[in-house]
């Protein structure tokens, strides 16, 4: 399944490369929006945590898990480990 997605995506490039060969700020417009697509959808820990308003996400998660945890007053008071 995988295999497929990955071939439709590597035809669907090299068949836009090949009509759109002239036009290489279309190309880097297009390569721009497939890379921040790509960060969107695997929701990548690493990079999405520099967003500067989407990173904010992680660290709700975390105390959101921390609150599950340890409990809302450990949380508040900054007694609960972060194990």
């Amino acid at each position: 399944m995988c295999t497929k997605i990955f071939r439709f995506i590597l035809t669907f490039i090299l068949t836009f490369f090949f009509f759109h060969f002239r036009s290489a700020p279309s190309l880097a417009l297009f390569g721009a929006s497939a890379g921040i697509y790509f960060l969107y959808i695997t929701d990548w820990k690493v990079t999405n945590t520099k967003i500067p308003i989407y990173g904010r996400k992680f660290d709700e998660m975390k105390r959101a898990a921390m609150i599950d945890k340890h409990g809302q007053k450990a949380v508040d008071d900054g007694t609960a480990s972060d194990d």
